[in-house]
């Protein structure tokens, strides 16, 4: 085998990696997109923006990794019925599957 075999051109590029399937939402972060924000959702329910975007925080910032408080359930589908947002207690406790 010659020299100017083993070497590659410069226009040849190795194959790209596949991309990642897109990451799936929380059922935290998937109410505060269906509400259309954390301060909307948070006065729907009556609850302090504070306290609704740390349920989307991950637990070792403090927050609730994704998940919304049981206590916080039923407000949140009431608000949601009321509002007329399409939002189901199976996306509120698996989020999107």
């Amino acid at each position: 085998m010659t020299v100017a075999a083993k070497i590659k051109p410069w226009f040849i590029r190795p194959p790209l990696r596949p991309e990642p399937p897109p990451r799936k939402k929380t059922p935290a972060e998937l109410a505060i997109a269906r509400f259309g924000g954390v301060y909307k959702l948070a006065r729907a329910i009556g609850e302090n923006p504070s306290t609704v975007s740390r349920w989307a925080s991950m637990k070792h910032r403090g927050g609730r990794g994704g998940y919304i408080p049981v206590r916080k359930l039923v407000k949140v589908l009431d608000a949601a019925e009321r509002l007329g947002i399409s939002l189901t207690a199976n996306e509120l406790i698996f989020g999107e599957r």
